[in-house]
């Protein structure tokens, strides 16, 4: 062989070696050559040199990385040895359905994972830092997430596993209510899908709730902010799917509410701007489908309702809600 066709190999995954009896000159990791080795973690120039995956126990480790699992367990046990995950390690196993991490483990790579699509139950020690996108899309039956660490270090790893609905332990206690710790300013990925969750306690230094971070909180009943809260955003869907939530209360310094930051709440019935609220902007379909809407109480003047920027259909389907004008001595719109 001479030549391998662009893009030949592309997407190949889990082409975790390849062995190489031709005059190419091809190297781990390069898209060279049709990328028949961009994927690969060691190419063999012989085919007598020995595989990186060890025939008994199926993984594929090199230095302290799991690059791979080619056995046929479906609980799996991911050796002492392992520090890290490697990207696509478990891609498309169909086969796992549990998966306990060692202590050692630090770091869960991109896709790692993906489309794991029999995967119920992961178990995370405290030791991992941090989560690669979308490591655990596809897994569409992982339900149950078990961290061995502390709230705290979970609002400081950047992604989770709860895609899709699932309840998270926590230290080995369910998670339902959550005070988030002090030391957190921004609220990002760390609680989208936790179908256990049911109320949370915003402190007052949080000044941001990033897209997405409550959605499809299914059970989340009750959201409350500290007194003083310095909150100034709310992102897109962050509390989309939040079928459970009746009511609540914006913070004052709050500015702008994202797209579809609260779609499809269907059972909210009263959304309370507080006093001072400094609120210009609404997106589009921020509150659509939030069909129980009964009331908005809007601290301000009907004037200043009026000028706050509101994108398309931020309000469709909500019903025959009133809003009332609590800065005009409660009159009605």
């Amino acid at each position: 062989m001479t030549e391998i066709g662009d893009l030949a190999f592309n997407g190949c995954y889990n082409l975790k070696e390849v062995y190489n009896n031709s005059s190419l000159n091809i190297t781990a990791g390069s898209g060279s050559n049709g990328y028949v080795a961009c994927y690969a973690v060691e190419v063999h120039n012989s085919s007598e040199s020995e595989s990186i995956f060890d025939d008994e126990s199926g993984f594929a480790i090199v230095d302290g990385v799991l690059y791979g699992y080619r056995g046929s367990a479906t609980n799996i046990i991911i050796p002492e040895t392992v520090t890290s995950i490697a990207r696509y390690a478990f891609w498309g196993n169909t086969d796992i359905i549990s998966v306990s991490i060692p202590a050692g483990v630090t770091s869960i790579g991109d896709y790692a994972f993906r489309d794991c699509s029999s995967l119920k139950s992961i178990e995370i020690p405290a030791g991992v830092t941090s989560i690669g996108n979308w490591a655990f899309s596809g897994c569409s039956k992982l339900n149950t997430v078990y961290y061995n660490g502390s709230i705290e270090n979970w609002f400081n790893i950047e992604s989770n596993p709860l895609y899709y609905g699932a309840d998270l332990y926590i230290g080995g206690e369910l998670v339902t209510a959550v005070v988030v710790p002090e030391s957190i300013t921004t609220i990002g990925y760390q609680l989208i899908g936790c179908t256990s969750l049911t109320s949370i306690t915003i402190h007052s230094g949080v000044t941001s709730i990033g897209d997405y971070a409550f959605y499809d909180c299914s059970n989340l009943e009750s959201v409350t902010f500290a007194e003083g809260s310095q909150l100034t955003s709310i992102g897109s869907s962050a509390f989309r799917d939040c079928i459970s939530l009746k009511s609540i209360e914006i913070p004052a310094g709050v500015t702008s509410i994202g797209s579809r930051a609260f779609e499809s709440c269907r059972n909210l019935e009263s959304l309370t701007f507080a006093e001072g609220s400094q609120l210009t902007s609404i997106g589009s379909s921020a509150f659509y489908y939030c069909s129980n809407l009964e009331t908005i109480y809007y601290n301000g003047t009907e004037e200043q309702w009026i000028a706050i920027e509101k994108g398309a259909n931020w309000d469709y389907n909500c019903g025959n809600y009133e809003v009332v004008f609590l800065g005009d001595a409660g009159t009605e719109a």
